[in-house]
């Protein structure tokens, strides 16, 4: 069966990526995120893990904070020390978040 289409091009024409390798895309259809202007597939993988690494922290100041300064809000309740609401809520949830990121765990 022959193939059609823009795979079957790619696979007849040899392009190189920005590093300047060949790139064969009949071997290895992954290789279409590595023409030129798109970002090299390794980079990729490698930044999205390291965003994975912060995830607890990113979820302390980004969701637990507000979550806190809601509830301080709801209850009536003002921040310890003159401090505001969102301000407490960023420290308890960015604290959190560090010592989850730390540990490997929540509780």
């Amino acid at each position: 069966m022959a193939e059609s289409g823009l795979r079957a091009q790619l696979a007849r024409m040899p392009l190189r990526t920005d590093s300047g390798r060949m790139v064969n895309f009949r071997k290895n259809p992954r290789n279409l995120a590595r023409l030129n202007g798109l970002c090299d597939l390794n980079d990729m993988t490698e930044a999205i893990r390291k965003l994975f690494l912060i995830m607890p922290f990113l979820f302390g100041i980004g969701f637990i904070a507000p979550l806190t300064a809601q509830l301080m809000t709801y209850w009536d309740i003002d921040g310890p020390f003159g401090m505001s609401r969102i301000a407490f809520g960023l420290a308890f949830g960015g604290a959190w978040g560090l010592y989850a990121n730390i540990k490997g765990r929540w509780i």
